[in-house]
């Protein structure tokens, strides 16, 4: 009776074991994924302090947007081959990326900065959030998808001065906008989009009225 017993739960157990295999979801992440893209945004918590994102499609289409305040954006193009797209994604499964967590946060820093990197493989998608804390296995990519853009773009790539560098031509372009009725850059009330990204503009730039 006793081995009739053991027996049921061995049966038991390949049968689940069996059934989960075929059933659910192996988690295995493929060496060599056919299609791969990826993200990388990084910035400070305050949005006054410039924010930026890489966007890479699978046909490795690249768009490098930097952010400033709410309304403020610039953006760069650029593309990168089939070989430095599968370079991010090889670097990111040897270093452990794919093992990590959805995210990371030191809950005793308030201000700081974050950075998150998405990378989509055969459909499957890992992002990795980072908020104050360090870990090697994401500045691994996060090193490897700076370096690229720097490649693409030049040293200056993520500099955020660009902005400030435009606020000649953009204070020529919002003048008659933020004179109007419908702005006003003492409650910074707008209506409209323009409006509104021009009265970033003035706070960042320090226009005088």
């Amino acid at each position: 009776m006793e081995r009739l017993f053991i027996g049921l739960i061995i049966v038991l157990l390949i049968g689940l074991f069996l059934l989960v295999g075929c059933t659910g979801d192996s988690g295995i992440v493929p060496e060599n994924p056919q299609e791969i893209s990826f993200s990388y945004g990084s910035g400070a918590m305050h949005l006054d302090w410039g924010s930026f994102e890489v966007k890479v499609d699978s046909l490795g289409v690249g768009t490098l947007t930097k952010k400033m305040g709410e309304g403020m954006e610039l953006q760069k193009s650029f593309s990168v081959t089939e070989a430095e797209l599968k370079d991010v994604y090889v670097t990111a499964y040897k270093s452990g990326f794919f093992s990590l967590n959805e995210s990371y946060d030191d809950p005793f820093i308030m201000d700081g900065g974050w950075s998150r990197i998405t990378i989509n493989y055969d459909e499957k998608t890992k992002t990795v959030l980072m908020k104050n804390y360090f870990l090697q296995q994401f500045d691994t990519v996060e090193l490897k998808i700076s370096s690229l853009i720097i490649k693409k773009l030049g040293a200056n790539a993520f500099d955020l001065s660009e902005f400030r560098d435009l606020c000649p031509q953009k204070e020529g372009e919002c003048k008659n906008i933020i004179m109007s009725d419908d702005c006003d850059p003492d409650t910074h009330s707008a209506v409209g989009e323009e409006c509104f990204v021009c009265l970033d503009w003035w706070d960042y730039c320090d226009w005088e009225e």
